[in-house]
């Protein structure tokens, strides 16, 4: 969440960048992934990946008229229907003439798969099960999307009425929803039924795929995908799950309230004008509030205890000509569009926070300065060490203090589960401090498990 140790304090300060690649781009066809770091986007040609802040030029990871040309599909705006946490995955939704046809995006080899499973049988033409896109889990492992395909059928021949065909026990006409393994999407054993929606009109998933948010007033789990459970009454105009699933928030039509949802109500109930995300545990979420100023746009605590106020610097223009588009699950990075200008024009606000050491190695950083701590460019995700980060640190261009935390899974070599620690060996002193830099060895962003050992003398 923003701040971390800070987030209690009353005001905060945030970094704003503009995005010059996403000039006049359709808001429809930006999505930010969900760890804030990755932006996946289209000019209507092409599919482009970046870093959200913009430290490098944006790849091509796909040719839409190659496609068109080759599948016998179009895309309209909004056809990048969703990104996985780490932006490594995209959903893609494309017309033909056939009806809706679904892809995943892998961002990083630009592989397409074709999200289409259908009935084994000998006889031609079987029934498939035929998507318009749909959308991804946290992790990337799961798709969900809705059909009105008939399914589980058999092809029968009944001699006595002189009729044959295909019976099914999900007949076409229906929609319904549907959730398959990213890595299986044409086995027809893969596809796992989640019920009957004919008002289907939206879907979310949290990080798992074990929960999914539908129509943004039902809450369905994997342990019963056939029953859906009503949290809130008709009118919603807004709602977000987060991504443990455990949380939703929620904001009705002409209603200057919102309400924060476990299974039911809380009774909790916070004025505001605009909701545009929940953080990943449901402790945090973005709100507008009527007040100009440096109280426009706030994070409010889930029970409404505690405000972190948003005061970006380098604004062009008052807050209130600004609209968050989507937020990060760690409340750490909001992507906005400019509202007042004929062009869209686009920002990255972040807080001024963290360098987050994810692995114990001793790598240096690949491009020391360019506002992202990666030993490594052509691996998905980031990959920080601590002397990665002191490199990054000591070239940042952002003035004031950094400070480095700690964010290291117990899939690491460096843990010990005997100890329950986290150690770091570097192999030769670690460069020395050229700017302020504050080191929390002990300060936790998930894991509450790190600990340096023998911290070299230029640490110290």
């Amino acid at each position: 969440m923003p701040g971390m140790t800070a987030a209690e304090a009353v005001d905060m300060s945030f970094k704003l960048k503009k995005i010059d690649a996403l000039d006049n781009t359709d808001p429809r066809d930006i999505r930010l992934s969900r760890d804030g770091k990755k932006i996946i986007y289209s000019d209507s040609r092409k599919v482009y990946k970046m870093n959200s802040d913009g430290s490098r030029p944006p790849e091509v990871v796909l040719d839409l008229d190659a496609i068109s040309s080759s599948e016998g599909v179009s895309f309209s705006n909004g056809f990048i229907t969703s990104v996985s946490h780490d932006g490594s995955k995209a959903t893609i939704g494309a017309s033909s003439g056939y009806g809706g046809v679904g892809y995943i995006l892998d961002t990083v080899t630009g592989k397409l798969s074709k999200t289409r499973a259908c009935v084994v049988s000998d006889h031609p033409d079987p029934p498939c099960l035929n998507t318009g896109g749909g959308i991804l889990s946290g992790d990337g492992k799961y798709l969900f999307f809705a059909s009105n395909s008939a399914w589980d059928c058999t092809w029968v021949v009944d001699e006595a009425r002189g009729w044959s065909g295909w019976e099914c026990a999900l007949p076409y006409g229906t929609t319904r929803l549907w959730r398959v393994p990213a890595d299986a999407l044409s086995s027809p054993l893969s596809p796992m039924y989640w019920g009957e929606h004919n008002d289907f009109l939206d879907v979310q998933a949290n990080y798992h795929g074990n929960t999914v948010l539908l129509n943004k007033s039902y809450i369905i789990e994997s342990a019963n995908p056939v029953t859906r459970e009503k949290i809130i009454g008709h009118g919603v105009s807004d709602a977000f799950l987060s991504d443990d699933g455990d949380w939703v928030a929620v904001k009705e039509f002409n209603v200057e309230i919102i309400n924060t949802v476990f299974r039911k109500i809380t009774g909790v109930k916070l004025s505001i004008h605009g909701l545009y995300g929940i953080t990943s545990d449901g402790a945090w979420i973005l709100v507008r509030t009527p007040e100009e100023g440096p109280g426009y746009y706030l994070f409010l605590k889930r029970d409404g205890t505690k405000k972190v106020y948003i005061t970006p610097t380098q604004l062009d223009g008052p807050m209130r000509f600004f609209e968050p588009m989507s937020l990060s699950s760690d409340g750490d990075a909001v992507l906005l569009r400019q509202t007042t200008t004929g062009d869209s024009n686009f920002y990255w606000m972040a807080f001024k926070g963290h360098i987050a050491v994810n692995a114990t190695d001793d790598k240096s950083d690949a491009a020391p300065g360019d506002g992202v701590c990666d030993v490594d460019l052509k691996k998905s995700g980031e990959q920080c060490s601590l002397r990665a980060a002191i490199e990054e640190a000591n070239k940042s261009k952002d003035a004031g203090s950094a400070t480095i935390a700690f964010d290291i899974p117990i899939t690491d070599p460096g843990y010990s589960a005997v100890k329950d620690t986290f150690t770091i060996r570097p192999k030769k002193p670690l460069p020395g401090i050229r700017k302020s830099l504050i080191i929390e060895p002990t300060h936790k962003l998930k894991n509450n498990k790190s600990i340096l050992k023998n911290p070299t003398k230029s640490m110290s």
